[in-house]
């Protein structure tokens, strides 16, 4: 009998994205299947009351073990993995810069091994970051097949793009690489522009925008909604799925983003209009401010994997603020309540 279940394994399924990832596809019903079981794989049991209950199960280990990576790959028939773990951010990695090419690279090696020992592997979609492009000479848009100078980036970087190259070397199984730009979404507590503008302006203070000291300009990146990124996952699981028995073993890169760059200043503006338009920010001056911030060509995702970004910036930002509203106003209920 054909099994009707599509089994996922997610390593590092308890952050921000990894969450979004879980709930969104335990509710997914690909064709030919009756339900997806996501599979979890956490570093500690201290995470454990993190893990949302529409996942399946959960294993606890280091992800850079691969005899324990083959064991689960067998015993729970993993047909593909997400790779989110690692160290996550530029601010860690600079602090131990050892760690993150242990834990980033190291990681993806492993990956690499059980799933060429496993054999049955479908695909593995790992989560690499758009600032690789920060290497790149190109002064217009970035393309995933341009060349990039890694000798002066940050550890940070340095290490996610070493792991490409890692994943670069098989040729067992299919592995797309997705060159993330700035996630945010419902759910991210992290302390980015994001959540601490809206935590800010929730909590009475004034947020802060930093302008270049010469040109009182903001900088300027790719912000993505979570939701888009989660549909652009399934979307890719779905096309490797549809190609199992053809799909030519190989690496492919893909940018994930919208397409489009936005000024710091502008976000934070549009946060205030939502939350306390009265509110006056805060203008910061710095003198290092990178203006260079050319945006990521996502035309290649959406020619070979159908996934195209639908959220606009305002439409995610009040979706984001009114969750971020209801959080804050049940923690005060509770402090109410407390005191």
């Amino acid at each position: 009998m054909k099994d009707k279940t599509l089994n996922i394994l997610l390593i590092g399924g308890l952050g921000f994205i990894g969450q979004a990832l879980i709930n969104f596809l335990a509710h997914q019903i690909p064709e030919s299947y009756e339900q997806i079981k996501i599979i979890v794989l956490t570093r500690s049991l201290i995470n454990k009351q993190r893990i949302p209950e529409t996942a399946d199960s959960y294993y606890t280990g280091n992800a850079a073990d691969a005899l324990l990576l083959e064991r689960i790959l067998f015993e729970k028939k993993i047909h593909y993995i997400i790779h989110l773990a690692g160290v996550s951010t530029v601010a860690k990695a600079s602090l131990n810069p050892a760690d993150a090419y242990l834990d980033n690279v190291k990681m993806t090696n492993a990956i690499c091994e059980a799933c060429s020992e496993y054999r049955r592997i479908r695909g593995v979609i790992l989560a690499s970051t758009s600032l690789v492009y920060q290497g790149s000479h190109n002064q217009s848009q970035h393309f995933e097949n341009e060349l990039i100078d890694a000798r002066n980036l940050n550890p940070y970087i340095k290490s996610k793009y070493l792991a490409e190259f890692r994943a670069f070397d098989i040729t067992d199984f299919p592995i797309v690489i997705l060159r993330l730009s700035n996630i945010y979404g419902p759910g991210d507590t992290h302390k980015r522009l994001i959540p601490l503008t809206i935590q800010r302006l929730l909590s009475g203070e004034q947020p802060q925008i930093y302008v270049d000291q010469k040109t009182k300009l903001s900088s300027k990146t790719d912000y993505l909604f979570i939701y888009d990124l989660t549909e652009a996952v399934y979307k890719i699981i779905l096309r490797l799925e549809s190609d199992k028995n053809h799909i030519p073993s190989s690496c492919s890169i893909l940018n994930i983003g919208s397409g489009c760059t936005y000024y710091i200043e502008d976000i934070v503006r549009m946060l205030i209009h939502e939350i306390d338009p009265a509110r006056k920010p805060v203008i910061l001056t710095q003198s290092n401010i990178d203006f260079h911030y050319p945006e990521m060509n996502v035309e290649k995702a959406e020619k070979e994997f159908g996934f195209k970004a639908t959220t606009s910036l305002s439409e995610g930002l009040k979706i984001t603020v009114n969750a971020w509203k209801k959080n804050f106003n049940h923690s005060n209920e509770r402090k109410e309540v407390q005191s």
